[in-house]
């Protein structure tokens, strides 16, 4: 049969892209094709009809062959087989095939031997190969616990960190499930819902799960997991990376405890602090009160002796009665201080608006002061604003100037006159109460309004250290800003701004 058609089928052999040659049963070559003539470092030599194709061999290719060539005869079987050589300096691999040719009598009559060049194919093998140790080397050794499941929740994935963090081999995870293996009350755990909701598709990020360990210790793992799919894209099992944040928990635990403790600590501290609060306002407020009557009786029966003594009695007697009236004003002064004070601390207190003649008022606490200090000092008065009449709280706008006025006076000694000045602003006044007494030691300017205070230079002047601290109070529930320049030897200037509590009744 094949000589009727040997013509033909030679030229249709040439005529294909892969290498053939065709044998006899003895291993002679009967026929090369084209593309085997081609083939360069296969053979020392070309491989030509006539001769047995296993004399084109080298050892240890050519015992190789001989042996491969009567299993193929004796069993009438054949297997491909990769051959790799090297061809032009580039390694190259060659697929082979052999086809046996039986004749009518079922005899073998040739042997077709195709070679296929699956050279680009060995090398994507290759590098896909490459590829895959690597990434298994990397996920084997990485830093992170990594862990695989199927769909039904058997491990698949377990990486040496996942081993040194829970004491479970590869041995220990392969064929367990997940949450028979690691999790505390496997039955009905919430992160079964959760892995559910990944195979569906979703990614889980930063999940904290309590795993426990072979030694059956509680560790946190914070995981992200993803969906597993192979090449057509069906989700085969779940990803798991994760890190090991057990000590991290337990100092967040210890520490969110401590944050607990020290806030009830504090609680129960501010709760004490304002028992004593309390307990301290109302024996200010008690003792404050049940000292104005004494108070005023002392200041009564001294009145009153020092009126009957002053036709009879000595000069060093009625000077030591005018002392007990100075120090029982003295005394009464701070009392009200502390009063005002304590109110101003205790309530909140609300202005009781009405229309003020701003210029009149003035000029009232000027003669009243002025009064009060015996005519001492004169005060300078300078009125600059278009608007007389605003809208404001007497009381607290007396509480100010008398403070401030009384102060410029007090801290003036030797001084004839202090200042006083209203000046328009955009939205309101600006008021100065200006003096050119001893003045404010820079180390004491940042207390000056804090109650009790009192500078280093002032402590041979009477004062209680309540009056700014009650000036600055007044001034912050009238919605205005007060402000002190100061210079040692030189001088205080106290500037009041009223804005939005102070308007124009026009």
């Amino acid at each position: 049969m094949m000589a009727v058609s040997e013509h033909t089928y030679y030229t249709i052999c040439n005529q294909l892209s892969i290498a053939v040659v065709i044998i006899d049963a003895a291993g002679v070559v009967l026929f090369v094709n084209n593309e085997a003539r081609k083939l360069k470092g296969l053979t020392e030599n070309p491989i030509v009809p006539g001769q047995p194709i296993f004399d084109f061999a080298d050892e240890p290719w050519r015992s190789l062959a001989l042996k491969f060539f009567q299993d193929m005869i004796a069993s009438r079987q054949s297997a491909p087989v990769d051959i790799a050589f090297t061809e032009d300096g580039k390694k190259k691999f060659l697929e082979v095939r052999c086809n046996i040719i039986l004749d009518s009598g079922q005899n073998i009559d040739h042997i077709v031997v195709e070679g296929r060049d699956v050279t680009p194919q060995k090398i994507f093998e290759t590098k896909i190969t490459t590829i895959a140790r690597e990434l298994g080397s990397l996920i084997e050794n990485a830093n992170a616990v990594i862990m695989g499941t199927d769909t039904r929740g058997y491990i698949t994935e377990w990486n040496q960190s996942a081993a040194d963090h829970t004491g479970y081999s590869k041995n220990d995870a392969y064929t367990r499930k997940f949450f028979d293996l690691l999790l505390y009350n496997a039955i009905d755990h919430p992160f079964s819902e959760v892995l559910q909701r990944v195979i569906e598709g979703d990614v889980l990020t930063n999940y904290e799960l309590v795993v426990k360990s072979k030694e059956h210790k509680r560790l946190t793992f914070l995981l992200n997991a993803t969906p597993r799919k192979n090449a057509y894209g069906q989700v085969i099992g779940v990803l798991m990376i994760g890190q090991n944040i057990t000590e991290l928990s337990e100092y967040r635990q210890g520490l969110e405890q401590k944050v607990f403790e020290r806030t009830q600590a504090l609680e129960s501290a501010l709760q004490k602090e304002k028992r004593l609060v309390e307990i301290k306002n109302r024996f200010v407020s008690i003792a404050s009160h049940e000292f104005k009557s004494p108070l005023s009786s002392i200041s009564h029966h001294v009145h009153a002796i020092k009126k009957d003594a002053n036709h009879h009695a000595s000069e060093q007697i009625l000077k030591r009665l005018g002392n007990i009236q100075d120090q029982v004003k003295h005394m009464s002064v701070l009392l009200e201080d502390v009063l005002t004070l304590e109110k101003n601390e205790t309530i909140k207190m609300r202005p009781t608006i009405s229309s003020v003649n701003l210029k009149s008022f003035l000029l009232k606490i000027i003669d009243e002061v002025r009064s009060g200090t015996n005519n001492s000092h004169e005060v300078d008065f300078e009125y600059l604003s278009p608007v007389e009449t605003i809208q404001s709280d007497e009381k607290l706008l007396r509480n100010i100037f008398i403070n401030l006025i009384n102060n410029a006076i007090k801290f003036s000694p030797g001084q004839p006159r202090v200042f006083l000045s209203v000046k328009p602003t955009e939205s309101g006044v600006e008021i100065d109460v200006i003096d050119r007494g001893i003045g404010i030691e820079e180390k004491d300017m940042e207390r000056v309004f804090i109650p009790f205070n009192r500078g280093a230079n002032v402590q041979q002047i009477n004062g209680t250290g309540l009056g700014l601290s009650i000036v600055k109070k007044a001034v912050e529930i009238l919605g205005g800003r007060i402000s002190v320049t100061s210079k040692t030897g030189v001088g205080t200037k106290f500037t009041i701004r009223f804005n939005h509590t102070i308007n124009n009744l026009d």
